[in-house]
Formats: C-alpha cells, structure tokens, sequence
C-alpha cells in the first residue's frame, strides 16, 4: 500500500472534503475573529493516573484563511508535523508543503479551470500522488479520483446536492484494483450531520448522526450502539476556550478527551489556556484518582525518526520575570516588564478583599502576582511596585482569609471564584476549610483557621483532597 500523508490521515481532515476546503476559522469550529489558536488535548491515563497529553496543536490565520498547522502527536511516539498553506491572487489555495519533525515530506500544488478545481498533484516520500475532479453541467462536483503512484486509491462520488453545502459524499477506497472499504458523509449547510464508514465490501454501513449547537460545534453524536455528549465553555468572543469530547469506556478506562484552547484574536487580545482545567474537567469527569496533567511535550529534534517517547517539557512560564506596577496620578496604573513593555492589556488584574493590593493573572504563562499595599498612601504615584510571584498551586487556585476568617475567597485564572454553587463547611480537624459540591469534596484549604500558619490578606494555594 502507498505511503500517504500521514498529518493529513492524523487531522481526520482531507484538504478537500467534497467542495469544502479546510482551510477557514469555522472548518476548526472558530469564528473569523481568530489570528492563531493553541490547543493542548488530554485523555485520562488509569496506569499514569493522570491526564496525560494526546497531541498539541496551533492554527495559524491570515486574512481569514489557514497559513500553517503545527501539530505535536503522540499516537506514534512524539511527532511533529507542520502544514503550510499558500494562496493564488484569487485568495484560492494553490500550494501546500508537509514537514515531519522538520524535514519537507510531502509538496502539492492545486490546479484551476474557470474558477473550478481540476487537479491536485505532489509527491510525499517519493511517492507521487495525484487527484483528478469531475464538475456537471451546473458546476457541481460530481467525482474525485485519486491515484499514487498511477494506482486507483479511492473515488469519491457527490450527489443529493440541495445547495453548494448541502451535499452528500460517498469515497470508495481501492487497494491493487480490490475494494477495500467505503464511506459516507453527509453535509447540510457546511456541517456534518451523518457520517459512517464500513471495511471491505460486505461489512455494514452504520452512520453516526450529529447535532449542533448554535456555534455550530457538535453537541452530540448518535449512533445505533450509544451515544455521546460533548460540552463547551466560551469566551466573550463567542469561541469554545474548553471543550470535552464524550466518548465511551473501555475496561474502566475513560475516554472522554478535553481540549484546551488559547485563542489569540486579530485586535490582539488573547483569552483562554491550553493548560488543564480542573473545574471542567472535574466536574464532567469524577471517576478517575487524579486529576493531575502531563507536561508539554517536547519537541523531535529535526530529522528525528517518526517514533520516541514522550518527555517532559518544562514550562515556558519564567519564575525569574520581574514584574512592575506603575501607579499613574489618575489612580489607574500600567503593569511593565523589567524591560519596560507595557502588559497592562495582556493580564487580568484583580483588587484582593482588603481594597490594597492588587493581583494581576498572565493566561499565556500561568503565573499569578501579588503587589502588596498598591492601592494604599505609602504607595506614591510614579513609583513602580515590583511583584511576589504566589507559590504553585496544582489546581491553579488560590484562598486568602480575611475578616478575622469570617469571609471566604477564591480566585481562579485572574478571577474570584463563586462559591454560592459549592458547601463551604470547617473540616473535622478544626483547621481547614473543604469545600464540596453534590457531596464531593473539590478543594481543602489548609489550616485555614490557624492563624500562626494562614495570615490575614495572604493568599495561600488551594489544595486538591
């Protein structure tokens, strides 16, 4: 069997699926606002007890189109795959380059004819692959025939069109001239609504139907055996920042996959981050031991082999980074590097309970600052308040007592958590604070009535039962 591109296979996205061309924001379920989107999938580990990482993944957008694709996959060990996308004067996509681990594999260039396209051909690993398109009389397409190396690989059929998105497309995969499989897909205004697929020629068709949300991302998945949900949570631009893909079990396993996206829009502003979100996660998963993630993967050396193991990736978040508040007459402030950029539009800024300090929250770094006394007199205008990074905390929150203890908090990605929705109750010990939610405990905060270990107005990490 030919050698085909192995990304495209990955990404379960052909570049061309019927006459749509993944190439824009929506295709990815993101809207036209979008510059650059990172996401970091995960899937629970029994034997790692722990989230562990199935692949990261960063869109590139210019004019609205797809430039490049990084995708880190660990289905073959750790593999780095980078897709480039160049477009004609007509904003039509006409070359495209695949590199693995850094190495060029695989080029293809797109052929026109009157405004159709006619042709696909390149070459991946020295094997030549070609695609030939059929149009009718009204410009729809009727019939793709792919080729490598000269030998039929597959004909895709379309028919049932109600418009130019509402369409039907049937591929039948051929191996030295024998039917290997088929599938099915069904489009109605651009979205997938039933898809399935059979091996060889005697095996069943089943389809699987999709239904939406008013985001046009997939809410639901039915097929005769199951079903499975998918859940999202969006940001104020209207993008899904945290998804869970539902999935079934197996022996206990299970296999729910959560994707973390950090979304970084043309006017500049970034929202969302890749790194696991336990209250998500938690609250849609509960049967695992742990709700710890893997690090980043690292990245194949170039010219790298299509196999290894995955490391640990340090994070990139630099702890040694001084940061610095400016305090400005009018009562506002800019918050500055130490070489002096201005990040003040780049971080979430939060005034803690006693209405004096002040804390700022990077999303792109995770870290979260403190700037002890800013809003008070001692603090003078002109003056720059360097900040104390606040310990690692594993659940990425934290809790500072206040009030003699009689008032709880919790904040949370440069946010204060509310805690209406959870019981906040003492523990048994008399010490800590646990909170719960449907009578699971979420989160302790330790020692939080001992006032030799918890100061007023510090903020300490959550931590997790």
């Amino acid at each position: 069997m030919k050698r085909i591109s192995l990304f495209l296979w990955l990404s379960a996205m052909a570049l061309v699926a019927g006459a749509q061309e993944k190439i824009y924001p929506k295709d990815f379920g993101y809207n036209n606002k979008v510059k650059q989107v990172d996401e970091i999938y995960y899937q629970y580990s029994i034997a790692d007890k722990r989230y562990n990482i199935t692949k990261e993944q960063t869109l590139y957008f210019s004019n609205g189109k797809l430039t490049r694709r990084n995708l880190l996959s660990t289905i073959l060990g750790v593999v780095e795959y980078d897709i480039y996308y160049t477009y004609n004067q007509q904003g039509r996509l006409s070359v495209v380059i695949e590199k693995v681990n850094g190495v060029e594999k695989g080029k293809y260039n797109y052929v026109y004819k009157n405004g159709s396209l006619v042709a696909i051909s390149g070459v991946y690993n020295n094997s030549k692959e070609e695609s030939s398109f059929e149009y009718n009389t009204k410009g729809q397409l009727q019939k793709k025939i792919a080729k490598a190396d000269g030998e039929l690989s597959a004909i895709t059929l379309y028919s049932d069109y109600k418009s130019v998105d509402s369409y039907t497309e049937t591929v039948t995969n051929y191996l030295k001239g024998k039917i290997t499989g088929s599938e099915i897909t069904r489009y109605l205004k651009g979205l997938i609504i039933a898809e399935g697929s059979c091996y060889g020629v005697s095996d069943p068709m089943v389809l699987t139907e999709l239904e939406y949300d008013s985001k046009g991302n997939v809410i639901k998945r039915t097929s005769p055996k199951a079903i499975f949900a998918n859940a999202y949570e969006y940001d104020d631009e209207g993008n899904a920042i945290r998804a869970m893909f539902g999935g079934n079990q197996m022996g206990g396993q299970p296999k729910n996959v959560f994707r973390f996206s950090k979304i970084t829009y043309i006017s500049g502003m970034a929202l969302g981050v890749t790194d696991l979100n336990y209250f998500f996660v938690s609250s849609r998963e509960k049967n695992v031991e742990s709700y710890k993630a893997q690090s980043r993967l690292s990245r194949p050396k170039t010219g790298t082999p299509q196999s290894g193991s995955v490391e640990n990736w340090a994070s990139f978040a630099d702890s040694s980074l001084e940061i610095y508040l400016l305090k400005n007459a009018d009562g506002t402030y800019k918050v500055l590097d130490d070489k002096g950029n201005d990040m003040t539009k780049d971080v979430a800024k939060i005034k803690a309970p006693n209405n004096l300090d002040l804390m700022i929250y990077d999303s792109v770094l995770g870290y979260t600052l403190f700037f002890k006394g800013f809003f008070s007199a001692t603090t003078t205008v002109g003056e720059k308040l360097k900040g104390q990074y606040l310990d690692d905390s594993a659940n990425g929150a934290y809790f500072v007592r206040t009030n003699q203890g009689k008032n709880v908090y919790m904040i949370y990605e440069g946010k204060y958590l509310s805690l209406s929705q959870y019981q906040v109750a003492k523990s048994v010990n008399g010490l800590d604070v646990n909170i719960s939610k449907e009578g699971k405990k979420l989160f302790v905060l330790k020692n939080y009535y001992d006032v030799n270990l918890v100061k007023e107005d510090v903020f300490y990490p959550v931590v997790s039962p």
